[in-house]
Order: structure tokens, then sequence, then C-alpha cells
């Protein structure tokens, strides 16, 4: 995420697609469930390549709405509001949210730490989990939210 400036020509080929489409609504979801990879950058890493791509469509594509989506389940210790790029930046917020009851679907997995940490199990709420992310945002920001429930 931190070279993103070195895919200018795949930004301008997505930007060109999308210029091919002028009346349907688009939205960029860049670096989606960002909190959740394997290799998480930093903040100032992600916020600051965030803001490079939508600067990017900004120009090319002023009618694209740019969204942040983070998933509410991330490591131990991870702020995902650290990694909120701005309201200038972000034309709505996206959850994605896997809502189930058993972990991975399957109920013969059944522990504590599964059901606290990937909110299954008795834990399993989605108005419970998605509800601080809409206290925080949905007043600033239109929501979307990806249900694999």
């Amino acid at each position: 995420i931190i070279n993103i400036h070195k895919f200018d020509s795949e930004l301008n080929q997505i930007s060109e697609l999308l210029n091919n489409c002028p009346s349907i609504p688009k939205f960029v979801r860049f670096a989606a469930e960002f909190n959740v990879w394997g290799d998480i950058p930093t903040p100032k890493e992600f916020i600051d390549a965030f803001r490079y791509v939508h600067d990017y469509f900004e120009r090319t594509n002023p009618d694209v709405a740019i969204v942040w989506s983070p998933v509410p389940v991330s490591s131990w210790g991870l702020n995902i509001n650290e990694y909120y790029p701005g309201d200038k930046y972000v034309d709505w917020v996206g959850l994605s949210l896997y809502a189930k009851k058993y972990f991975q679907g399957d109920p013969t997995i059944q522990n504590d730490y599964t059901d606290v940490v990937y909110k299954t199990g008795i834990a399993c709420d989605p108005i419970l989990t998605i509800k601080d992310f809409v206290e925080t945002y949905g007043n600033r920001k239109k929501i979307h939210s990806k249900s694999n429930a």
C-alpha cells in the first residue's frame, strides 16, 4: 500500500473503465478490509495511500464515490478509527459483516475465543457489532454493509 503511487497505470485503467459507464453510480472500495490483512499498514501509510487514490479519482472521475471499508473485527489493539482518512476523503463508509452463529459456518467449532473475537456463538449479534461504527460515522457519511450472514 505504501507504493500505491507506482500503480498509476492500473488506476488509469480503472478510471477509463468507469468513464465508459456514465449513467450508473460508481463506487471505488479501496483497500477494503485493511484491518485483517496479513501485513497491516500503519495508520499513516494507509491514510496516505487512501488519500492518494481519492485525489486521483477526484481528478479523473469526479462522479465516483470513494468507500472506506473495514471489518468490525480486527487484531487486538488495532483501532480502526485511527485509519479513517477524514471526511474530505471518504464519500461512503462500508462494513464487511460476517455475522454467523458458528465460526466459519461449522457448528462443531465451539470455543470461547472464537465466540468473543469473531462474534460468533452467543456473541453473534450483528446489530451490536455495527452499533459503534454507525454511531461514529452514521451522522457524517452514508453507510453500506455487506453481510455474509
